[in-house]
């Protein structure tokens, strides 16, 4: 039998990242909905944790992360996944990183679980690297946009009313779009930022969380959130609120800063043009 290939540290470190991400949005859950019967499961062997929320919120809220970088997966590991979600009327949905171990891809296979999509995850090493890059200058639609962090309930007012009107030609709902950006406010690890114009119109939104890892005494930087109303997409807005948590990721003394985006998405290119690469990419279970 051969034994498989370990995973990189630094993907190791990153998804434990996503792990405790993942964690806090749960506990954030809990907060905005007191009778909601959500879960936290730690998967003591193969690796990874489960989170259950708002039945309604299937994917986003209710997903496995981390699954495979700490050992073989079984088929009795995913019947014990599949009865905690049919709790709630759902099967589960797992992120899987490309370096988990290969029994995980094979058992969900053979259980008719396929991937929806791929998610690539960057990241961008601030202690070895310069200055945020620039965005290209001359686009038609480029404007002058100005980045804050949310300091005021009225700024935290036109964070979860832009961030949802950013989302909402993506097919979600508007419940699930305001709960993840109320989620965000809540969240004592995270910083909100809002982009303006020069007029003062609120154009786009994003977030900074800080995240702990196993490893002792490290902190992440995670960029999430990212929404630009319709109308005002490419204006740079996007680009613009990147730089300005890589720039405060910086300043608060953090050496890696991550985030998740669609493969081959805007978001992405975006990542792309401000320095990131891509560490690794997970593909999206679903049940079949």
């Amino acid at each position: 039998m051969t034994l498989a290939t370990p995973p990189p540290s630094l993907v190791v470190r990153i998804e434990q990242a996503e792990e405790t991400h993942v964690v806090r949005q749960v506990e954030a859950v809990q907060t905005l909905y007191p009778s909601c019967d959500v879960l936290i499961q730690h998967q003591s062997v193969a690796g990874g944790v489960a989170i259950r929320t708002v039945p309604r919120f299937e994917g986003k809220l209710s997903r496995i992360v981390g699954l495979g970088l700490q050992g073989s997966f079984t088929s009795q590991d995913l019947c014990n996944l599949e009865s905690t979600y049919a709790a709630i009327g759902l099967y589960p949905e797992i992120h899987l990183c490309e370096y988990a171990d290969p029994s995980a891809g094979q058992i969900l296979t053979r259980a008719r679980y396929f991937s929806k999509g791929r998610l690539s995850v960057y990241c961008r090493d601030l202690e070895n690297s310069d200055e945020p890059v620039v965005a290209r200058k001359g686009h038609p639609k480029r404007k002058n946009i100005t980045v804050r962090e949310v300091a005021s309930d009225v700024d935290r007012e036109h964070f979860v009313a832009v961030s949802i009107a950013g989302f909402a030609d993506g097919g979600r709902s508007e419940e699930l779009l305001g709960a993840l950006a109320r989620i965000a406010a809540l969240r004592a690890d995270t910083r909100l930022y809002i982009a303006t114009t020069d007029a003062g119109e609120v154009v786009g939104t994003a977030a900074l969380a800080v995240l702990g890892t196993h490893t002792a005494g490290e902190s992440i930087g995670h960029l999430y959130l990212d929404s630009t109303v319709p109308l005002s997409r490419g204006m740079g807005a996007h680009v613009a609120l990147i730089q300005a948590r890589l720039r405060a990721a910086r300043g608060m003394g953090l050496k890696l800063v991550t985030l998740s985006t669609r493969e081959g998405s805007g978001s992405a290119r975006n990542a792309e043009k401000t320095g990131f690469r891509v560490a690794y990419r997970k593909d999206v279970y679903v049940k079949g």
